[in-house]
């Protein structure tokens, strides 16, 4: 049974959000907490993301493509074979746009949900929504 299952009335989803720009991330973490809806973790250092997914526990990850050390597909491999963080979702979130993509909006590349920056808050709130109705569903 996950946290949402618990019946808890003050449970809020953890989203946990990978950039190498601290600004980006903050402006993240207060626009998606001031929802009430979510608890938000941020890391700004691709090398830690493994060991702050692990120890955060989130229900979703957004991450970032293009950071210093380790890009976001490498950090996204090692999530998905981590045992503990490989079921976890991840939405790709970066000012890398494939062409063809619709700043804003959601689209797949390789076969994983990306919305490419800048991304409005609503559609953000939108796509973080679907993902967990469907994990629900």
């Amino acid at each position: 049974m996950n946290r949402a299952e618990t019946g808890q009335k003050s449970y809020r989803r953890r989203i946990l959000t990978i950039d190498d720009v601290p600004v980006f991330t903050r402006l993240i973490q207060l626009s998606l907490e001031s929802t009430g809806a979510y608890e938000v973790a941020t890391v700004n250092d691709s090398r830690k993301a493994l060991n702050a997914a692990r120890g955060f526990k989130p229900d979703l990850i957004l991450l970032d493509i293009v950071m210093p050390l380790v890009n976001g597909n490498e950090v996204a491999a090692l999530l998905e074979e981590d045992p503990i963080t490989k079921g976890i979702p991840i939405i790709f979130l970066s000012g890398y746009c494939p062409e063809g993509a619709d700043n804003g909006r959601l689209f797949q590349f390789k076969g994983k949900r990306y919305l490419a920056k800048p991304v409005l808050r609503e559609n953000l709130l939108e796509t973080i929504n679907c993902i967990f109705h469907e994990a629900t569903a």
